[in-house]
């Protein structure tokens, strides 16, 4: 069964690590992506989509 986004975050927050793999593998080219049309810079939308997923794992913490 393929859980929503929702699902994995609430997941997350319990500490499912798997959870945390599987948001990153499904979003990870999408943040590449936007960070990439908005920076202009290949390096920079990889420091950016890391910040991001970072943020994922610190947030879904609380």
């Amino acid at each position: 069964m393929t859980r929503s986004d929702e699902e994995l975050i609430v997941a997350m927050a319990g500490g499912d690590r798997e959870a945390f793999a599987e948001i990153y593998r499904r979003r990870r080219a999408d943040v590449y992506r936007f960070a990439a049309h908005m920076t202009g810079d290949p390096a920079a939308a990889e420091d950016v989509t890391q910040d991001v997923f970072m943020a994922v794992i610190h947030e879904a913490g609380r």
